[in-house]
């Protein structure tokens, strides 16, 4: 699953509550200021990195977004800026 929009916080919710997401991961998500971590849960593993990117068609500029990963058994969920 790849949600893109980490500011939409309902959405983040909602996926959250229907696959048991934890409210700090959560908090986690929406945080796009952190530096990269990796989380070891009970039940599965978050990992939070940066994605740096040249914007071409646009700017010409260097981005910098961040990019989490929520693995839990047979379930990979990416959200990104």
């Amino acid at each position: 699953i790849d949600v893109d929009g980490v500011h939409q916080r309902d959405i983040i919710a909602q996926i959250g509550n229907r696959y048991d997401i934890h409210a700090l991961v959560q908090t986690d998500i929406t945080t796009t200021e952190q530096r990269t971590k990796l989380d070891v849960l009970d039940d599965a593993l978050f990992l939070v990195c940066k994605l740096i990117f040249r914007d071409i068609g646009r700017t010409g500029h260097t981005v910098i977004e961040q990019i989490s990963f929520y693995f839990k058994e047979n379930l990979l969920i990416t959200f990104q800026e």
